[in-house]
């Protein structure tokens, strides 16, 4: 039983997946290299041994022993939901700590897509999102992002200003105009 020292290379594996009436090959990535190359330059990072990196994963050491052995066994999906539970990252930013899924080069599709879930997360209804992100979209394809940003930040930031600014009064009668109060007859 050979325990791992540094992060392994991803393994891969040809199937064959059916694509509409044919069969095809495919390459798939052994997902458990990667949990383990993860996992290593975690322990690696914060200087540990691998009994302490198991507590701090929420493992026992046994498991996590095993799972870093050169033949170890595969994760579990429980397994995984613990050590991101322990990290405090998602799934998608667990698998991008490992280089082979690391965004470090930014095409214009992976910005792109990530203004899309950006603004998911804006409190808006979803028309306006819809048309945010199309509004960006052609931005790009026009090559004019640079000023369709200088524009918005320009307008955001000058109603910004403008409303720290002005304090506003409470006016009388805003709802029902300036009428004069009357007594009851």
């Amino acid at each position: 039983m050979a325990e791992l020292t540094r992060a392994p290379k991803p393994r891969t594996e040809k199937i064959e997946v059916l694509s509409g009436t044919k069969m095809i090959e495919r390459k798939a990535i052994d997902l458990d290299d990667v949990i383990r190359g993860v996992i290593i330059e975690y322990r690696d990072e914060h200087d540990i041994s691998t009994r302490e990196c198991a507590h701090r994963l929420g493992l026992k050491q046994q498991t996590l022993s095993g799972f870093l052995d050169e033949n170890g066994t595969g994760a579990r999906v429980k397994m995984l939901s613990n050590v991101c539970a322990a990290m405090r990252v998602t799934p998608a930013q667990f698998f991008e700590r490992h280089d082979l899924y690391s965004r470090t080069t930014v095409d214009d599709d992976d910005w792109i897509w990530d203004l899309k879930i950006a603004a998911k997360n804006i409190d808006l209804d979803r028309d306006s999102r819809d048309r945010l992100t199309k509004v960006i979209e052609l931005a790009v394809k026009l090559d004019l992002a640079d000023v369709l940003i200088a524009q918005a930040y320009g307008f955001v930031n000058s109603v910004s200003e403008t409303k720290s600014s002005v304090e506003k009064p409470r006016r009388r009668g805003a709802r029902g105009g300036n009428k004069k109060k009357t007594s009851p007859r």
